[in-house]
């Protein structure tokens, strides 16, 4: 099987534990956990988050996150009491609140990003909501990107990158990178990992949509599909197949692809010359059998793999 003209060896899949838990504590990350590959087919759902990030640490920071496992401080203003929320485990809190939490968070520069990454994991959305968002006071993000609520949620190729840009600090700083950083998230990964991490098919949940997007990925090429919805005879299928020039990753951990060429094709029969591609696809893995998709447009569709 070639993948961009080289010879890779099939990867042996690993146990769900591997893909879907985090890993016991250790002091750094092992070349197996940097090589994971996906099973063939996987349960679709965001990777899951430790039930507590209440490891052991006596930093000023995982004390205050500590109490807010029990409950968060009453809201200052009524600014801060008004406003969009999100329910959390103890009830809810509006965005607003949870700006000011994190607004107030004490930080000792990069030494903060580890605990504050560990803190990101946790399985309770307010938590995980003022991690993130204190993180964004110590590493370099692009602050026009940042939407409420996708910024926490596991799955989301947002809430992905912010954590590669912390993890991208702790490498540049030299220290320790603790697994439950990349534990599911697909972000120990390098660039040979394309073709054993994402071959297969993944498809767009229908939902509401009136049409589907289907996205194969095959040694040496990329063939996505727009399927109407319901099926209407009058509109057939199109069909677009790249084949790959290159794939590299960029810092945030998302693959960059190249394509040769892009052909268009229906099930009427056309097809269509080849073109050039305006600008790289990206595919962003975010674990759980989730990959975030952007035709070259820098708009992402949401699939999921289903085999």
């Amino acid at each position: 099987m070639s993948w961009l003209g080289c010879s890779c060896a099939p990867a042996t899949p690993p146990t769900k534990a591997i893909r879907d838990s985090p890993p016991p504590a250790v002091a750094s990350v092992t070349a197996a956990q940097s090589s994971v590959t996906p099973a063939p087919s996987q349960a679709d759902g965001p990777p899951s988050p430790p039930s507590s990030a209440s490891t052991p640490g006596s930093s000023p920071i995982d004390a205050l996150f500590r109490s807010f496992e029990k409950g968060l401080p009453k809201p200052a203003s009524l600014g801060e009491a008004n406003g969009f929320s999100m329910e959390c485990k103890h009830g809810g809190a509006t965005f607003g609140h949870l700006d000011a939490i994190a607004a107030k968070v004490p930080l000792d520069g990069d030494a903060s990003v580890p605990a504050l990454v560990r803190w990101a994991r946790h399985d309770d959305p307010c938590i995980r909501d003022i991690a993130v968002k204190t993180i964004l006071r110590v590493v370099a993000f692009d602050k026009n990107q940042l939407v409420e609520p996708p910024m926490h949620e596991t799955d989301h190729f947002l809430y992905r990158a912010i954590l590669a840009a912390a993890m991208n600090r702790l490498a540049a700083d030299g220290a320790p990178l603790d697994p439950i950083v990349v534990a599911g998230l697909d972000l120990a990964i390098s660039d040979a990992d394309f073709g054993p991490l994402l071959a297969g098919k993944w498809e767009e949940n229908r939902g509401e949509r009136s049409f589907q997007l289907v996205l194969t990925v095959e040694p040496g090429r990329l063939a996505f599909t727009q399927i109407d919805v319901p099926p209407d005879p009058s509109f057939p299928d199109t069909t677009w197949t790249v084949p790959i020039a290159s794939a590299k990753l960029d810092a945030r951990r998302a693959f960059l692809v190249t394509g040769a060429s892009r052909s268009e094709s229906n099930t009427k029969g056309f097809v269509g010359a080849p073109q050039k591609p305006d600008a790289p696809f990206v595919l962003i893995p975010a674990g759980g059998g989730v990959l975030w998709f952007d035709q070259g447009f820098g708009s992402f569709v949401k699939l999921h793999r289903v085999k």
